[in-house]
């Protein structure tokens, strides 16, 4: 959709110029909004969560649109050649021309010169590169968290799986010591602990020190404090805690599910009246009362 001229157009220099009322369309489309609103009568999607899937999808918005500007300007952008020239040499449908002719303009001024090359000079002092690519990191969330049945990585394994490449190494020597003291510390503290995955006092902070006001790190783009768009960072927290919980208190009722079927195939003839209520309990058909 972010591809879209109609849509999207790559006019703006920025994302904070894209209009607020072109957002909220893009954002309303069946695209969006209608296919989350297929689940409204599910209980869960209640005001909060609802503004915090909005603001999520707002953001991975704004990461595509400029993926997609990144792109068409080192596919067709020349600063030694016209504008002229760089249209005819488009082939690409999924562009509008004069669109990127109004761009390819803006690109070849002083102004946005300079400020490439201020971009290009901080991206190279950055000593701590990810290696994701143009993944998202809400998208490799969301992958580990069904690979791993539902429990969402905490942050300091993001860090780990972010730096590593896929023959195993790591992106440089000074990201090797921090993975190694993240492993350590890892190993070291609780998995079914649900404050893994909280931002206070977590593996990542312990290794990296507190969050700045306003700032996540390792979780990708995602609301802050100061954001008049969405939640707010305790917010967001509150609801990954939950997430940690309930995948938790998922994992003991299967558990319990287990011994319950083999309690019963080792005994069948005992306590066969407390066994069926634990698991009518378990189960969620009636309420959690005493049967002993």
């Amino acid at each position: 959709m972010m591809r879209m001229p109609n849509f999207a157009p790559i006019t703006y220099t920025t994302w904070h110029k894209f209009p607020d009322s072109t957002k909220e369309e893009i954002w309303k489309t069946k695209f969006t909004f209608e296919l989350f609103h297929s689940h409204e009568n599910d209980e869960s999607l209640n005001e909060n969560t609802t503004q915090m899937v909005k603001s999520w999808i707002v953001s991975d918005m704004s990461t595509k649109w400029r993926q997609w500007k990144n792109f068409l300007k080192s596919k067709y952008f020349d600063e030694h050649k016209t504008v002229e020239e760089m249209v005819a040499k488009i082939d690409d449908p999924r562009v509008d021309k004069q669109q990127f002719l109004v761009i390819a303009t803006y690109w070849l001024t002083e102004k946005a010169k300079e400020q490439s090359e201020t971009n290009r000079t901080n991206r190279s002092k950055s000593d701590e590169p990810h290696c994701a690519g143009t993944r998202s990191f809400p998208t490799i969330i969301q992958t580990v968290t069904e690979e791993s049945n539902g429990i969402p990585p905490s942050r300091a394994e993001m860090y780990i799986r972010t730096r590593t490449r896929k023959d195993g190494s790591v992106v440089n020597e000074k990201v090797a010591s921090i993975v190694e003291l993240m492993k350590k510390g890892l190993s070291e503290s609780d998995s079914q602990d649900p404050k893994r995955c909280s931002w206070e006092n977590d593996v990542y902070s312990q290794v990296k020190g507190p969050e700045k006001r306003g700032r996540i790190r390792c979780m990708g783009t995602i609301s802050t404090s100061s954001s008049k768009s969405g939640p707010s960072c305790s917010q967001i927290i509150y609801h990954n805690e939950v997430q940690c919980l309930k995948a938790e208190v998922q994992g003991l009722k299967e558990a319990l599910t287990t011994v319950i079927s083999l309690f019963q195939k080792q005994f069948p003839n005992e306590n066969v009246e407390v066994l069926n209520g634990v698991t009518r309990i378990v189960n969620g058909e009636v309420c959690d009362i005493m049967y002993i």
